[in-house]
């Protein structure tokens, strides 16, 4: 179990260093498109979802995601990919 925490929280705070230093924060802009984008798949009004992600307390966790996937594609964007033996 220590080791895969280890690793998760490795992982967590090398993504949170990249975020910071290439200010890939999630903006406004971004996180309303977000919750649209659900709001459109559960079929309910996009201001309703907005607010029952803030009721839960789960609006930070979208941010936090959208941040996550924006520092994931710089990451790979960056990265050459060769095939061969691992």
């Amino acid at each position: 179990f220590a080791p895969v925490a280890e690793s998760q929280v490795r992982r967590q705070l090398i993504l949170d260093s990249v975020i910071t230093a290439r200010n890939l924060r999630a903006t406004e802009e971004e996180i309303d498109a977000k919750v649209a984008e659900m709001a459109a798949a559960r079929g309910i009004e996009t201001g309703k979802l907005y607010a029952q992600l803030e009721q839960s307390k789960r609006l930070h966790d979208l941010e936090h995601q959208i941040s996550e996937e924006k520092a994931w594609a710089s990451l790979l964007g960056e990265s050459t990919i060769t095939e061969g033996a691992a």
